[in-house]
């Protein structure tokens, strides 16, 4: 009776084992289909970009745009250039904060989405509910030349979560 009681015993630790394991595994796999919800997504000349989280903060006025970039065809090399418009919902233009730019030369590997963060200064947290244009070029080598060609990527009316 009490091997019996033991064996028990060693069974329930082992299914907890397992079901503490498979809860890991769940958390990881929900952040990961998280990371790859987009709120807008365009693709052009085989990159695609979807815009994962749009965070307005008030104490640092800042807002922090997320994006997802992703090759699905040759290695580029590319670079992001925001001389395009970023407009909010008042018509007001937005600088890029050089600051907290975390945005170089982005290693375009085929399928292997490349996760940024862009900070935007923003002008009045109260009214600015959406940016109106987010527009940038990616740069790079998309074609068999020995020149860079410019993609031009504008999402419309991203809703800023503040927080």
């Amino acid at each position: 009776m009490k091997t019996n009681f033991s064996q028990l015993q060693t069974n329930i630790a082992s299914l907890q084992r397992d079901i503490n394991q498979v809860k890991t595994e769940n958390i990881y796999l929900k952040r990961v289909l998280d990371i790859r919800k987009s709120i807008a997504e365009i693709e052009k000349e085989n990159v695609n970009i979807k815009i994962t989280k749009v965070e307005g903060d008030t104490k640092e006025k800042l807002v922090y745009v997320t994006m997802l970039i992703e090759n699905n065809g040759k290695k580029i090399n590319g670079y992001l250039s925001f001389l395009n418009s970023i407009i909010d919902n008042e018509g007001n233009l937005l600088k890029i904060d050089f600051n907290k730019f975390e945005v170089e030369s982005l290693p375009l590997i085929n399928d292997v989405p490349i996760k940024r963060k862009i900070a935007i200064k923003y002008i009045e947290s109260e009214k600015t509910q959406f940016i109106k244009s987010f527009g940038f070029d990616l740069s790079g080598k998309f074609k068999d030349t020995l020149i860079d060609s410019k993609i031009n990527f504008d999402f419309r009316n991203l809703p800023i979560d503040w927080k």
